[in-house]
């Protein structure tokens, strides 16, 4: 069995992750997002270290993203984290560029968009755009750590994926509308 070691001795295995993957996208299709992510944060092993979750609505015309759902954070750094304009810290960057964005050691970044994630006390990031088939983007959805200074590969992997499964959803949703 594939382990891989954590910061302070803590272990994962990829089996615990791919059963919390096979979890969520196993969800009813009824679940929305605040509902799957609320999931995810009951069911991931603590040890994982996942803190803090966003997902954003994508507006293409404002090039803005608008808070959808927020785990982790209280009501007033939701609100100051929501309107953030296309490459405006940490998930404009990955709007901007449509791309994954994964920082680590965030405390230690000189990084200028790490500005508003190290007042977060946040270590790790995590975040991913969500693209449509027809090549537009629509949402950014990430997660990050405070107690974690990184998140190993395997694991940026899953975070993908459960970004995946969110963005498939939301589309699905939009489409039965």
């Amino acid at each position: 069995m594939l382990e891989t070691q954590f910061i302070g001795s803590s272990r994962s295995t990829a089996t615990e992750r791919a059963r919390l993957v096979e979890l969520l996208t196993a969800a009813p299709a009824a679940l929305d997002e605040s509902a799957l992510i609320d999931l995810l944060f009951a069911q991931a092993p603590a040890r994982l270290g996942l803190d803090v979750c966003f997902t954003y609505r994508a507006d293409l015309d404002r090039q803005m993203l608008h808070v959808l759902c927020v785990r982790g954070l209280d009501p007033v750094m939701r609100d100051a984290l929501d309107g953030l304009a296309f490459g405006e810290f940490l998930c404009g960057r990955v709007a901007r560029d449509r791309r994954p964005v994964v920082m680590r050691d965030i405390g230690h970044s000189t990084d200028p968009a790490c500005a508003a994630a190290r007042k977060l006390s946040l270590g790790s990031y995590c975040g991913f755009p969500m693209i449509a088939p027809d090549g537009k983007l629509f949402g950014v959805a990430a997660f990050a750590s405070r107690s974690r200074r990184w998140f190993h590969d395997d694991e940026v992997a899953m975070f993908s994926d459960l970004a995946a499964e969110i963005g498939l959803r939301r589309l699905r949703r939009k489409a039965a509308a």
